[in-house]
């Protein structure tokens, strides 16, 4: 109740009663626990939410070794997220490169379609960053396979506008329009208008 308190208070940014309620969690439950490294991950993206980084990271790599420690897969790919995107935002590119690998590996482990896309997505836009774009476009196109297989629309929309983008990059315009056209269409047909508006753009550009 109490994590599910802080969690309720973080998503209303009344970021001081969010710590007092994590705390509180912490306090109550058992050192190597589930409800330990729950709270812990959440006291983590607390402090990102409120820029204090290095309490975030402190907080997630503790999740991570009790997580690591009982064997707990799904906490371990969450907390490993979390961290990745962090040292994403913070240009830790390696870091956020291992992190991302780590929790792929559990997803795919777990066959997880969903989770799997995700990753591959986040690890497309974080070669595009890097500026290793054929790492970026293998990933990326494994995101779209997996998503058309599922017919996750609004990801699909979403991967077709990356890559459009990282092909205007690197000068392959008609590919670039052939990617942005089909992005609009599916943002269209799902009446996403500020997607379609975006795609809109980024064909004038």
């Amino acid at each position: 109740a109490w994590n599910r308190q802080g969690h309720i208070y973080r998503q209303l940014k009344q970021f001081d009663d969010a710590e007092k309620a994590y705390k509180k969690v912490q306090s109550l439950a058992n050192q190597g626990t589930a409800n330990k490294a729950f709270s812990l991950a959440n006291f983590g993206l607390l402090n990102q939410s409120k820029g204090n980084l290095e309490e975030a990271e402190k907080a997630f790599i503790q999740a991570l070794e009790i997580y690591t420690n009982i064997e707990n897969e799904a906490g371990i790919a969450s907390v490993s997220e979390n961290l990745a995107r962090m040292y994403k935002n913070t240009e830790q590119f390696e870091k956020a490169e291992t992190n991302f690998l780590k929790a792929l590996e559990i997803h795919q482990k777990q066959e997880q379609p969903q989770n799997i896309a995700t990753i591959h997505s986040a690890l497309g836009s974080l070669y595009q960053t890097m500026k290793l774009s054929n790492k970026a476009q293998t990933h990326y196109e494994k995101a779209l396979e997996i998503n058309l297989n599922n017919n996750f629309k609004e990801n699909i929309a979403s991967l077709y506008s990356n890559l459009g983008i990282l092909a205007e990059q690197n000068g392959k315009l008609e590919k670039s329009k052939e990617y942005f056209q089909k992005s609009l269409e599916l943002n269209k047909d799902t009446k996403r208008d500020n997607a379609t508006a975006d795609q809109y753009g980024n064909l004038a550009i």
